[in-house]
Formats: structure tokens, sequence, C-alpha cells
């Protein structure tokens, strides 16, 4: 369920406008503590 549900987050913030995409990526680091690289690179860029 947690693979999911940041899947689903991941998708979401994608999708939202940047500054919505940085606090939410802010805060799924703070959740998740340990994020796939990729996921985080990816978010970034």
């Amino acid at each position: 369920n947690r693979v999911s549900g940041f899947s689903l987050t991941t998708k979401h913030e994608r999708m939202g406008p940047i500054e919505e995409k940085k606090d939410s990526k802010s805060a799924s680091v703070a959740s998740y503590g340990i994020v796939p690289t990729k996921s985080v690179v990816d978010l970034l860029f």
C-alpha cells in the first residue's frame, strides 16, 4: 500500500503547480524519511 500511495502521490505532484509540487515533495520526504533516489531526482527535475 505504501508504494502504491507514493506512486499516486507522485503522479498528483507532477500534475499540480510547481509551488504545490515543492511543498508536497518536502512533505513526502519528511513523511517517508527514506525515498528512492530516482524518485527524488525525478521530482527535482
